[in-house]
């Protein structure tokens, strides 16, 4: 049975790159034709026999060429592209080295020893793409950071400890967004601007994300990362903070259609449960508890069961007193809609705006109650 813990969590994430796209051209150059690139290593470590370079796309490392060390501990690669790219030299067993290939001559330097330095000679996207990688690593100790206090804080129960946390991952989440968007801002959106998008959390930057994705489809021709990047979006389109919420059309106990839309103009919460699912039967009377408190300013629960035994389903129903709407196409993981709302576990929830956007999702507990009291004080 999938289940969830549904207590209160503070969730840290930190982005990981799932796609990367093609570097920025340099000068002069046309798509149609190869360039030619030299790459000159130099390697401290001379036990190191041979190096193999690697052109990353989609995520996935694939093999170009390799070569051999040379008894001082130089290395020489030299082919062409069709189009820059993002690159990977392996060292032997001992230490691998990601840099932006989108220049015809570059010079690299390394120790060639796992955790050694490194230096590539950059290119204006080089520079940016370490200053990235820089300010990604301080994201992390940042979160780090974060995650003890509020371990520390929920094992105290310090409420007040636990909001200050929220707020600081707040401020953190808004430089770091900041610093992202300014580095696109210098990058071709081929290359750099891309890779970092790709690292961005939909739930913050959704409209941001949109507006990149939509530059690209006015292109005639996309490269294989634009196509990525594209994916990626499409993926979260109909389920990141600030997305249009997906219309539900599902039968009720009594097979009466309903509608999510039939509750356009309120405030809603799309509440995903199961009569099996303990997690979701503790968390009812939360749910009931603020639709009594709430309901008066129009706030409206629409219900979507993954029961497989309509039977069970109405029996949950009835014990637990949800008298608000309840559908379901009794399709248990199969359903209809837990597929295009990528329901993974339940109970989850996505809560929709008057204007029929996502505004939050997965407010469990009284992290519910606090959200919907500060909206409607708006």
């Amino acid at each position: 049975m999938r289940g969830r813990n549904f207590k209160l969590k503070f969730l840290l994430l930190l982005a990981v790159i799932t796609s990367f796209t093609a570097c920025k051209y340099p000068k002069g150059f046309d798509t149609e034709t190869k360039f030619n690139f030299k790459i000159s290593v130099s390697v401290e470590n001379t036990e190191i026999k041979t190096a193999k370079l690697y052109k990353i796309a989609g995520g996935q490392p694939l093999l170009l060429d390799s070569a051999l060390v040379s008894k001082n501990g130089n290395i020489i690669f030299e082919s062409d592209a069709k189009e820059p790219f993002l690159a990977l030299l392996n060292l032997g067993s001992e230490q691998d080295i990601v840099f932006i290939l989108d220049t015809t001559q570059i010079d690299i330097s390394a120790k060639g020893y796992e955790g050694g330095s490194f230096k590539v000679s950059a290119s204006q996207q080089q520079k940016l793409y370490e200053s990235f990688l820089a300010k990604r690593f301080e994201k992390k100790m940042q979160i780090m950071g974060l995650q003890k206090k509020w371990a520390e804080s929920s094992s105290r129960n310090d409420t007040l400890a636990m909001e200050e946390i929220k707020k600081e991952k707040t401020i953190q989440d808004s430089t770091y967004i900041k610093f992202c968007k300014e580095i696109i801002s210098k990058s071709d959106l081929k290359c750099l601007g891309s890779i970092i998008a790709n690292t961005l959390d939909p739930d913050l930057t959704f409209d941001y994300l949109v507006s990149l994705d939509s530059n690209f489809k006015n292109l005639d021709e996309k490269t294989v990362y634009q196509e990525e990047f594209m994916k990626a979006v499409e993926s979260v389109r109909y389920t990141s903070i600030g997305s249009l919420a997906q219309e539900i059309t599902l039968n009720d106990p009594e097979n009466k259609i309903r509608k999510l839309s039939d509750l356009k103009g309120k405030v809603v919460l799309i509440d995903f449960w199961a009569s099996w699912c303990g997690p979701c039967r503790e968390e009812n009377p939360n749910v009931r508890k603020n639709l009594l408190e709430f309901q008066n300013k129009g706030f409206e629960i629409f219900a979507v069961s993954l029961d497989r035994s309509k039977e069970k389903w109405i029996e949950a129903i009835q014990s637990d007193s949800l008298n608000w709407v309840q559908v379901s196409d009794l399709k248990f993981w199969e359903a209809e809609y837990a597929i295009k709302y990528k329901v993974e576990a339940i109970p989850t929830n996505f809560l929709i705006g008057q204007d029929g956007k996502i505004i939050a999702k997965n407010l469990f507990g009284n992290e519910l109650n606090v959200f919907l009291k500060n909206y409607f004080q708006k």
